[in-house]
């Protein structure tokens, strides 16, 4: 899927992004891993264009399989947040059916960073 949030925004002129995040560093815990499912569909009755999963395990208590979580009830966009620092992150994260990445450039060498945007 080139250009989501292009295309969204032909259809749509302000997109509503809403995010599952299991915990926080600054806040602690904000659900649970089983509760995903009901959170994204909470967040379609909302009026969500895009759902953003913050998949990083150590601090914020998420994993790959919340996408795939997200994908068995609902058709929405997802944009996943973890901190990449090679490609197979990226290879495994679209196996599991994002649809768009976060990739915070100060975690990555530009050698890295080269072969990501390969």
């Amino acid at each position: 899927m080139t250009n989501l949030f292009k295309n969204i925004l032909n259809i749509k002129k302000f997109i509503l992004m809403a995010e599952i995040k299991i915990k926080s560093p600054a806040e602690g815990v904000l659900g649970r891993l089983d509760q995903v499912e009901n959170i994204v569909r909470q967040y379609e009755k909302g009026g969500a264009d895009i759902i953003s999963a913050v998949v990083e395990q150590k601090r914020f208590g998420g994993d790959l399989n919340m996408i795939d979580r997200i994908k068995s009830v609902s058709r929405l966009p997802i944009f996943c947040k973890d901190f990449i620092s090679d490609k197979k992150q990226l290879v495994e994260i679209k196996a599991h059916g994002a649809d768009a990445v976060l990739l915070l450039a100060m975690h990555v060498s530009r050698e890295n960073l080269r072969i990501l945007f390969d």
